[in-house]
């Protein structure tokens, strides 16, 4: 799992290295914490539906519904989430921040998952 986020870190940071310059931080950019608490559910919820875990029918089990959800608890836009990704993606620096969070937040979840 590790190394498919840090191959999508990779990819990412290669794709944005070439836009626009990087200016000062934007007033609509998410912080970086709740970045890395969206970029978590994302994650497990791509995971649950490649291992196709939830208890749904298959009309329910829409992945751009579950984004959704995901961006509702967390009180962000998909366009919000989009732009807040494309502004840290040019700062190697700041997205290797978000995704250590990330990676920690789910191994700790997944050290409770393996408890019970």
């Amino acid at each position: 799992m590790k190394s498919k986020i840090y191959l999508f870190l990779i990819c990412l940071s290669v794709f944005y290295s070439c836009s626009k310059k990087q200016g000062e931080k934007q007033n609509n950019i998410i912080s970086k914490d709740t970045m890395a608490l969206v970029i978590m559910d994302l994650h497990i919820v791509d995971a649950a539906i490649s291992l196709n875990s939830f208890d749904m029918s298959a009309e329910d089990f829409d992945k751009k519904k579950l984004y959704a959800q995901v961006f509702k608890q967390h009180k962000v836009t998909r366009a919000k989430f989009n732009e807040s990704l494309k502004y840290y993606s040019k700062n190697l620096a700041e997205i290797n921040e978000i995704y250590k969070e990330v990676i920690i937040g789910l191994s700790k979840k997944q050290a409770e998952v393996r408890a019970k």
